[in-house]
């Protein structure tokens, strides 16, 4: 009798252990993005770029307004280069009219970066997708002046 009892407690402090182990595997999936996007709202920016992209890494493909914010980011720190990566899978998804902007910031970062002729191509495909007559617009003009 002893024994079943001692075997019974085993199995149910080994099945809490495996719970917890994966429950903790769970949380540290969703953290990294949490910790972005807590970091992001503080204003943080460098910290939640740099927990976008160990979410990133953790899970490869993401919604794209996480490549729009992540981009964003990117591109307020002066990371062209990874804020072009990003700003080209939103304007490559078929949800870019959810950020029809995306055209205008990756001519800015490709400008940056010294793509000329892609910065020009880009501020066109934005001045033909996005008809408001905005700030941005008005910028893009200006940009396709000089």
């Amino acid at each position: 009798m002893l024994f079943v009892l001692d075997m019974k407690r085993k199995l149910i402090i080994g099945f809490l252990l495996i719970t917890a182990c994966v429950s903790a595997q769970e949380v540290s999936k969703t953290s990294n993005l949490a910790l972005a996007q807590y970091w992001e709202k503080t204003g943080d920016i460098l910290t939640a770029t740099y927990f976008y992209k160990e979410a990133f890494a953790e899970q490869p493909v993401q919604p794209i307004n996480r490549y729009y914010h992540y981009a964003d980011l990117c591109r307020q720190i002066y990371h062209y280069s990874e804020a072009e990566t990003y700003y080209e899978k939103v304007c490559q998804s078929d949800s870019i009219n959810i950020y029809p902007q995306a055209w205008f910031y990756l001519s800015l970062v490709q400008k940056n970066n010294a793509k000329y002729k892609q910065a020009t191509a880009s501020l066109k495909k934005y001045q033909q997708t996005n008809d408001a007559n905005d700030i941005l617009q008005q910028r893009t003009i200006a940009e396709l002046a000089f």
